[in-house]
């Protein structure tokens, strides 16, 4: 029974079975749709980004088929469902707020993996979109003073705007880790209990190291190069654990009912709006750092 699930389940994500549809079609610059039409953002091996159209989906059994706008960061309407389906689960929030509980998940893994206290002095490296909900789980976990460092001075003011009370600190190259630490512990009133390091970024990782107190942890949810260089002797003597997060499990139902309950506002995160018909410009956004911003999203 295990095998022939397995096997189904295989042979419906086949990709093969959309390229080869007759329905598949890739748009050409300004080319619209057709009314209708199941629309999706791909790219290439040249990682262009363009519209295609390709067939609609069938739900099999236990499964249902959604309306949304987004693969990966997603929420949507069920259109359809599958054999054996009877109910679902409806949750009070919107399509916005729903995409949304994908990033607040990781960082909701990491608190809570991390231990976060109520009055803990945290430290958050990173103010890209993982660092921001990070900054909105930490204020809901009760952790005090909170600062955030990034190397973009608007990100630091957006994150103001998400949390007036947030320390900010701008990054600066020409200092080494030791150095930008004892502007994060002036900054902080002292060493922070715990690092929330969002970049991944070996001299960011390393600044959150010397910011943290004797049995501190320093808690990396950025993903990073494959091999990167620590403090080893700072971190031993210093008894300092360094934690790392890869995956997040049981998180969605938590990061739902934070915001429906209103603990945590996921709404000013979206700060570009496409619709999918526009999403190669959407793409486009998103990449340049120029255009400020924090999360774009393609609305259907």
């Amino acid at each position: 029974m295990s095998a022939t699930v397995a096997i189904s389940q295989a042979e419906l994500y086949d990709p093969r079975k959309v390229l080869s549809a007759p329905e598949f079609k890739v748009l050409k610059e300004g080319e619209k749709p057709e009314a209708g039409a199941n629309v999706a953002v791909f790219y290439n091996a040249k990682k262009e980004v363009h519209l295609v159209q390709k067939p609609r989906p069938k739900p099999g059994p236990g499964q249902v088929l959604v309306h949304c706008g987004s693969g990966h960061e997603s929420a949507g309407e069920v259109v359809e469902v599958g054999e054996g389906v009877s109910q679902w689960k409806v949750d009070n929030v919107s399509f916005e707020e729903g995409a949304l509980c994908e990033p607040l998940a990781v960082a909701l893994a990491g608190i809570e993996r991390a231990n976060l206290r109520l009055g803990d002095p945290v430290l958050i490296c990173g103010a890209g979109p993982i660092g921001l909900v990070s900054l909105l789980s930490a204020r809901a976990a009760g952790a005090e003073p909170i600062v955030i460092t990034d190397l973009v001075q608007s990100r630091l003011d957006f994150a103001k705007t998400l949390i007036p009370g947030v320390r900010t600190i701008l990054i600066d190259r020409g200092k080494s880790a030791k150095e930008q630490a004892a502007v994060i512990k002036e900054v902080a009133e002292g060493p922070v209990n715990l690092v929330l390091e969002c970049t991944g970024v070996e001299s960011s990782i390393n600044t959150g190291v010397f910011s943290a107190k004797f049995g501190g942890k320093v808690f990396v949810i950025g993903v990073g190069k494959n091999e990167l260089s620590f403090p080893f002797m700072h971190l031993s003597a210093n008894e300092i654990d360094l934690q790392f997060q890869y995956r997040y499990c049981n998180q969605y139902p938590k990061a739902i009912r934070l915001v429906a309950g209103g603990l945590i506002n996921l709404k000013p995160l979206v700060t570009h709006r496409f619709s999918l018909e526009d999403g190669v410009s959407a793409f486009h956004v998103a990449a340049d750092p120029s255009q400020g911003a924090i999360k774009v999203q393609i609305l259907d």
